[in-house]
């Protein structure tokens, strides 16, 4: 009988399994602001932000940006589809969500002629809060807004409208004469704001 010696450096038949040490690669991928909900959006004349309920910033578009893209984050915000007017032979296009759209007349042509604009109508939508960088929203009034920011006042279907320009950057950092700005409307003009549209020029 031929009888096989146990080495000490084979493998042992009743030896535990090694242990596995678990992964966390979907710890590293994700942090938690990936998954946080969005709290409101920020409109300045330069840009809409969309903002946690932190302060933390989790995204920016630019008015010069394609505006397909902006549309598409700005669908997964409100978590609804928009209603997309689009119009024959003209590059123009609307998405409207029902308190905010943004629209374009075609191509970005830098540094004066943005691809987007953004009117706001609704201080929320969707559960989403909308307002300026000062804090202003559709519905505040606008007694201190018309003090303290340029302002002028035209009749619109026989009645008196308010438009005060706020939140003004230059076109340029060397051409200060030329700006956009958030333009805050109060129709008629002794109610509150009823709507505000960003960026607005102040030359042709």
């Amino acid at each position: 009988m031929i009888l096989t010696g146990c080495s000490s450096n084979g493998p042992q038949p009743n030896s535990p399994a090694p242990a596995v040490t678990p992964t966390t690669t979907e710890e590293n991928e994700a942090s938690p602001e990936a998954f946080a909900a969005p709290d409101h959006l920020v409109v300045s004349a330069s840009s809409i932000q969309v903002v946690l309920d932190d302060g933390t910033i989790r995204d920016e578009f630019g008015y010069f940006e394609p505006i397909a893209p902006v549309a598409a984050a700005l669908t997964a915000v409100f978590g609804e589809e928009p209603v997309i007017t689009t119009y024959e032979g003209i590059p123009s296009v609307d998405y409207d969500w029902s308190g905010v759209s943004i629209g374009t007349d075609g191509p970005a042509q830098r540094p004066t002629n943005p691809e987007i604009i953004m009117h706001v109508t609704a201080a929320e939508v969707h559960g989403i809060g909308i307002e300026t960088v000062d804090g202003i929203q559709v519905g505040d009034p606008v007694a201190v807004l018309e003090v303290a920011n340029p302002s002028h006042r035209w009749q619109r279907d026989g009645v008196e409208e308010l438009v005060i320009k706020v939140n003004s950057v230059p076109v340029t950092p060397d051409d200060n004469e030329r700006t956009f700005s958030v333009e805050l409307r109060s129709f008629p003009s002794d109610g509150p704001v009823t709507q505000f549209v960003a960026p607005i020029k102040n030359f042709e």
